[in-house]
């Protein structure tokens, strides 16, 4: 068997080879993981700046609720002893506002509130299957803080009521 042996040409070459190709992967390790991160810091801002989007939607949204149904306690408070001037005041809000299920307004008697008038979107209620012992029962798990809200700086305040997620409550109350 003759001995192998190796120029110091070859030599050279596989040590040349050897250093250009570890530096290239190195490259490609290096470029992909910035290209990684890169991509992952843009997912994170767009994703912040759409949720920064739909939270200023929402508050915007709630905020309309909130002076639609404070001009309809206004006007129904002009209606004091006429319930079907209140009623149609009522549908007339639930046909604008197809979203609503309920209003209840609350009178205060002596530090003890009690609600003065109730009115339910029987249409929003067939629409998301809710049944009007569903909202008693809303009522009863999720009560209304209202000395909370007196005493808070805030007007609005806003909370999750759902029963199922495929029909989504929110608690609206407002403080005129």
């Amino acid at each position: 068997m003759k001995n192998l042996r190796i120029t110091i040409r070859i030599k050279m070459l596989i040590v040349i080879c050897s250093v250009l190709l570890f530096t290239m992967s190195i490259y490609l390790y290096l470029a992909t993981s910035l290209f990684t991160r890169d991509k992952l810091a843009y997912i994170y801002d767009i994703s912040a700046s759409l949720t920064d989007n739909l939270a200023e939607q929402t508050r915007a949204s709630f905020e309309a609720s909130a002076e639609t149904i404070s001009v309809f306690t206004q006007n129904i408070n002009s209606f004091a002893e006429d319930f079907s001037e209140r009623e149609k005041l009522a549908q007339e809000l639930f046909e604008r506002k197809n979203e609503l299920i309920r209003i209840e307004i609350y009178n205060s008697n002596y530090a003890k509130f009690k609600p003065r008038y109730t009115f339910v979107n029987t249409s929003a209620l067939e629409r998301l299957q809710i049944k009007t012992a569903d909202l008693l029962e809303i009522r009863r798990l999720y009560p209304i803080p209202i000395k909370a809200i007196q005493l808070s700086s805030n007007d609005l305040y806003i909370q999750n009521s759902s029963l199922s997620p495929k029909a989504p409550i929110i608690t609206i109350a407002i403080n005129v």
